[in-house]
């Protein structure tokens, strides 16, 4: 008898102390909120203590010190997700955001404080038992506030439907993150990382002419412009660095981060061409950028242009509408800074000098340095470092009835990493009682392990890096065997499996330096070990 899971979320416990990135499909459920738009009056809100009016169809609260929220109770899902947007302009004072019980009592599940000046916000929660409505309210106990807020909007954040726009989503914490190609739209899988820190403190407004950035040859007049091309995250305009004319390198430094020396970073952004003649971007910097030796990519080919003699790993990923993610490990050599260099289209990491015409350059968004020798999933950053906590997931043995003397496990993973990279564990929460499937640079590997003890390990030398593989390892005691891409691996007859196993992990072998970095696109479980030639059948 066999059990089907369908939602993830049936089946596995799952937690990240943090937001996280993905590409993945996003739709929104249908508006929750009554008159957000204050066309004549302030129909369907509570006005709790009268302080509220309609000026030029928007809510206006006079200059006041008393605490008079204006409020509207919701019909919420405990446990949902939802997106709450809305334009605000206070003239003075500050305004709060707020979740609300029943009587009116302020709740944590959503807080936006603070908010001066005049914009628009947007903000993810997700509701308990006790959410009743949302509120707004001046800020401060006794100060005196002035504002006016419009076009309020709650609705309902629905992830993987057919009618879901490719959005780099980002993730509130404890939310599992399901990977999609930004391209194909193929859904690639749960993924699962280690901790990782963007470096840089402003990672979305790449404005040569701000204090975080420095543009070198840009235009004089307007070096970094917004003209209303949507970063990936669908909702953030990029900047663009715009060229000078004549015969000049051009580039974007970077002020906001000096790097330690002989330390191994990984350097992304997110970079689109805009016109012919200007369609390449280099990195140069660290001290290790010198003529014919830094990363280029073209990006309206999507190609790695040249690789860099003192850079690695270096890789370039389509993320739809124009947009490549560009990135490159490198050993730092000196502390200096990082430069983003905007080049010609037929530049080839030869020469950095071209002839502008005041109307090329590029766009950049979603700059990343993090420590380490690969690429990991974005991490918005705006004002300060940010770290993303590593994801952490498993499932109960006792969910799917599970064999202690015999059984197969198949999984279909990748990894973006050449160390050790665990696609599943199963253990007693110890190191010492598992059995575990792992990818190791060009292998893929079982390891069982019975009182402490390694009792085998099976390698099959078929994996690439970056590329995702069907494979699957089976136990019995004196009976143990792997398979990877329909190649068998050697049979060990001579093993124990250890009972009292009460979890599989996901991504994980127990081990920091082991987390798989990568996607879980299928897992199966046979409660029976499978024969080599099943095996050999079903990672074909």
């Amino acid at each position: 008898m066999s059990r089907t899971y369908d939602n993830f979320a049936d089946l596995i416990t799952f937690s990240r102390a943090s937001s996280g990135t993905a590409m993945r499909p996003i739709s929104y459920g249908p508006e929750l909120v009554t008159n957000g738009t204050f066309d004549t009056d302030l129909t369907g809100w509570i006005d709790d203590e009268s302080q509220w009016t309609v000026s030029g169809s928007r809510a206006y609260h006079a200059l006041e010190s008393n605490f008079g929220t204006l409020r509207q109770p919701l019909s919420f899902t405990v446990g949902k997700l939802y997106l709450i947007t809305f334009d605000y302009e206070v003239l003075e004072g500050e305004l709060r955001c707020q979740a609300r019980t029943s009587s009116n009592t302020p709740l944590g599940t959503l807080g936006i404080l603070n908010i001066t000046g005049t914009g628009s916000l947007s903000a993810l929660f997700t509701p308990d038992s006790l959410t009743h409505s949302v509120a707004f309210a001046r800020d401060n106990i006794g100060e005196s506030s002035e504002f006016y807020v419009d076009n309020v909007s709650v609705r309902e954040v629905l992830f993987d439907q057919p009618d879901g726009t490719m959005t780099l989503f980002n993730h509130p914490e404890n939310i599992p993150r399901i990977d999609f190609d930004p391209v194909t739209g193929d859904r690639k899988g749960l993924l699962i990382e280690e901790a990782r820190t963007n470096e840089i403190t402003e990672s979305e407004v790449l404005d040569a002419d701000s204090s975080e950035y420095t543009g070198k040859n840009l235009n004089a007049t307007d070096p970094g412009i917004q003209d209303g091309t949507l970063a990936p995250d669908g909702v953030t305009q990029a900047y663009f660095s715009l060229e000078s004319s004549g015969n000049a390198e051009r580039r974007l430094e970077i002020d906001n981060f000096v790097p330690t020396v002989s330390t191994t970073y990984t350097v992304s952004v997110f970079a689109k061409a805009k016109t012919d003649h200007v369609r390449r971007l280099g990195f140069r910097g660290f001290g290790a950028g010198a003529t014919n030796t830094y990363p280029v990519f073209d990006l309206v080919n999507g190609t790695v242009i040249n690789a860099g003699s003192n850079w690695s790993n270096t890789q370039i990923e389509d993320y739809g509408n124009g947009w490549y993610r560009c990135s490159s490990v490198v050993s730092t050599i000196t502390a200096n800074s990082l430069l983003l260099h905007i080049l010609a289209d037929n530049a080839d990491g030869s020469g950095l000098f071209y002839v502008g015409n005041e109307e090329g350059g590029l766009y950049f968004w979603g700059l990343q340095i993090e420590e380490g020798s690969f690429p990991t999933s974005y991490i918005p950053t705006s004002g300060s470092t940010v770290t993303r906590s590593a994801d952490v997931a498993s499932i109960a043995t006792s969910a799917f009835g599970f064999n202690e003397d015999e059984g197969t496990v198949f999984a279909e993973g990748r990894t973006s990493s050449s160390l050790i990279s665990a696609l599943f564990t199963i253990n007693d929460n110890s190191v010492n009682n598992r059995i575990s499937q792992r990818l190791t640079g060009s292998n893929v590997q079982a390891f069982i392990m019975d009182g402490g003890t390694a009792q085998s390990s099976i390698n099959v030398s078929n994996h690439i890096i970056g590329s995702f593989s069907k494979s699957a390892l089976t136990y019995q005691e004196n009976n143990f065997n792997n398979a990877s891409q329909g190649t068998l691996g050697t049979a060990d007859t001579s093993g124990t499996v250890a009972s009292s196993l009460t979890q599989i992990e996901l991504g994980t072998s127990r081990s920091p330096s082991n987390m798989l970095n990568g996607h879980i696109k299928k897992l199966q479980y046979f409660p029976r070990r499978l024969s080599d030639t099943e095996l050999q059948e079903i990672t074909s």
